[in-house]
């Protein structure tokens, strides 16, 4: 997982290019229910924060962690909220703002298409896709941090830390 975007940073660093073949012919496969395209979308969270263990460059883009963004901010302020009332303020104005944006670009896209099924089904895609996106990076997150490997690298990085002391004999 992630390695193509990984490999296309590692080449844009060191001044390649990517070339795109606008004839190449490819297969995909979308995933035909809710339930397996959730799961494709977690799994595709998780290793958009899972590489970063395993590489020395950041290994994926910006807009590939707006998911994490979105639903961490949805639970920390939903969680905030129970003890701090404008958290909860916090909370709906960013599942508002979002749900209008969705609701914007799905009458965009049922209007183009003239179809008005796109303005009930698309709105449960994107949403299928944001939060289980979202979810797998927050779990990605959660085992980068609980990883033996992690906190190795960490130990290397501050001095000092991860080195057994010695200690002179004081006596």
């Amino acid at each position: 997982h992630s390695q193509d975007i990984e490999l296309n940073i590692r080449l844009r660093k060191a001044g390649g290019k990517i070339l795109l073949v606008p004839t190449a012919k490819i297969k995909y496969y979308a995933r035909a229910d809710f339930k397996s395209f959730y799961k494709h979308n977690f799994r595709n969270g998780v290793w958009a924060i899972m590489p970063s263990l395993y590489s020395s460059v950041i290994p994926v883009f910006w807009y590939h962690l707006m998911p994490l963004a979105f639903v961490g901010s949805i639970m920390t302020s939903g969680l905030l909220g129970l003890f701090i009332p404008i958290f909860w303020v916090l909370c709906t104005t960013i599942l508002a703002l979002y749900l209008f944006i969705v609701f914007l670009i799905t009458a965009q896209i049922s209007w183009h298409k003239k179809n008005p099924y796109y303005l009930i089904v698309f709105p449960l895609v994107v949403l299928n896709l944001h939060v289980g996106y979202g979810l797998g990076s927050i779990w990605g997150c959660l085992r980068v941090i609980f990883s033996r490997l992690f906190w190795i690298r960490v130990s290397r990085r501050i001095p000092g830390l991860g080195k057994k002391e010695k200690f002179e004999n004081l006596s």
